[in-house]
């Protein structure tokens, strides 16, 4: 069995009893630690890479018949019993082809970029990656089995008229059933900007290929980091809605599938009237493992992902991790992607924050975790965020779980928060113009929001010494 120990938990059981209508309330103190270690050393080469799989991406003026002339170059090839799949919601110009065991996959993604890679198609590896694990304290099936679809309408009933700031979540699923009490904050895709998907209310999952119920998490990552950016964005009474997209499963494990249909699926909700100004990505993976040579392919196979994220540049800001292994990420074989695509010193030719992490206070500041002035636009508190779920276990008991995590998963949810914060000033403005997001990132990065270190050591490890100071 696998053994994971990227996460330390550190838990304290204290138990109490209210006099309030005499419920026995159960609290949990728990401290939730990212460790450096890289959440993919344990698997082999072989068992990242998808020996058997490519992802096509076909230009959006393909027709059905343009498609089927790029398959037939590797026919042969193609396992018959594996039907092609495309996105479950969104994108129908992406493809899954799994092809026949033994298959030189090399050849197969020089035939389809031979055949159509003048007009724009796109071959590439299909690969796994997980998040560092997160215990599972948390989860109670029982309790997610109690939500039904009004539960879900109701939390999606924001206010229409009210300028808020509409932030996605690519990540475990958000957790929805420890926020049943709370009012209403998931953005609705049920209307103009809605991709039509069978039951889709508020979000999807590509994990379990449904919409709505099955974005709730059985895996602690996204709720966690929804939570850090819920709480920043009430203490200070912002407006704002989320839309849950759920990558990851129950072992925090993903695929460039995955991800290439999240995106994609954001990206045709904001061609549908949609109006989604983040993208909270806290998560990464690199190709450090690998000899340079099968290192440099990877990283020319990225560019379906790289093109969606870029495809967002006029109206949507992604905000990513950086990662936790103290590396230096300015080197190639150290990228951690997505915010290994963020080289360009060009700040209007990309829409992607990557953030890092730091500790100590200004005159004593250092970066812990990955470090990198090309990659890493500023440092974010390392940790210390503290937040807090009421959990109805029965009638008679409430457990209240209090939970301080740290890493740069974190850091990049509480900078995707204080972003928001930026972007709703911008939707109140006496214009009421709103900035694209080179705009919003230079007018952020240039705010008394963001400081920057006279230290040269910090300087050399993030773009200008910019961090986030936090109270």
């Amino acid at each position: 069995m696998r053994k994971l120990f990227q996460f330390f938990c550190v838990l304290v059981l204290l138990i109490s009893v209210s006099n309030c209508k005499s419920k026995l309330i159960r609290t949990i103190e728990v401290s939730v630690t990212e460790m450096s270690k890289d959440s993919n050393n344990h698997l082999r080469e072989s068992e990242i890479i998808v020996s058997n799989q490519i992802i096509v991406w076909y230009p959006e003026n393909f027709t059905a018949a343009d498609r089927a002339n790029i398959r037939d170059t590797i026919i042969d090839e193609i396992d018959p019993d594996t039907p092609i799949r495309k996105c479950s919601c969104g994108s129908q110009n992406i493809e899954l082809i799994t092809l026949n065991d033994n298959v030189n996959i090399e050849g197969a993604i020089g035939s389809v970029k031979g055949k159509g890679g003048g007009a724009g198609v796109e071959g590439e590896n299909q690969f796994v990656f997980y998040l560092p694990p997160v215990d599972s304290l948390i989860i109670d099936e029982k309790v997610m089995a109690s939500l039904d679809l009004n539960d879900i309408k109701n939390l999606s009933k924001v206010s229409p008229n009210t300028p808020k700031v509409n932030i996605a979540v690519v990540d475990t699923g958000i957790g929805m059933f420890s926020d049943l009490n709370s009012g209403p904050y998931l953005y609705s895709t049920e209307g103009n900007s809605g991709l039509k998907c069978p039951g889709e209310i508020s979000g999807w999952s590509f994990v379990e290929e449904l919409g709505n119920a099955s974005t709730a998490a059985f895996n602690q990552h996204g709720p966690l980091v929804t939570k850090i950016i819920r709480k920043e964005l009430e203490e200070q009474q912002i407006n704002y809605s989320i839309l849950p997209v759920k990558a990851f499963d129950k072992e925090g494990k993903s695929s460039y599938w995955k991800l290439v249909c999240s995106l994609a699926y954001i990206k045709e909700i904001q061609e549908q009237n949609g109006d989604i100004h983040l993208v909270n990505a806290s998560f990464g993976y690199d190709f450090k493992r690998f000899s340079d040579s099968d290192r440099e392919k990877l990283l020319e196979r990225q560019k379906i992902f790289k093109k969606l994220i870029e495809e967002l540049q006029t109206s949507t800001v992604v905000v990513t991790s950086s990662g936790n292994e103290g590396e230096d990420s300015n080197m190639t074989k150290n990228h951690h992607y997505p915010s290994g695509f963020n080289t360009t010193d060009n700040i209007q030719k990309t829409n992607m924050i990557g953030v890092g992490g730091y500790v100590g206070q200004p005159n004593v500041i250092k970066t812990m975790g990955n470090f990198g002035d090309m990659t890493i636009d500023l440092a974010a508190p390392f940790g210390a965020y503290s937040m807090s779920f009421d959990i109805e276990e029965n009638p008679d008991q409430k457990v209240v779980l209090n939970i301080d995590a740290n890493g740069t998963s974190y850091g990049t949810a509480f900078t995707t928060a204080e972003m928001a914060k930026f972007i709703h000033q911008s939707l109140e403005s006496a214009t009421g113009q709103q900035l694209i997001p080179w705009q919003l990132k230079l007018g952020y990065f240039n705010s008394n929001n963001v400081q920057r270190s006279a230290n040269s050591l910090f300087v050399s490890r993030i773009k200008e010494g910019k961090y986030i100071p936090k109270e």
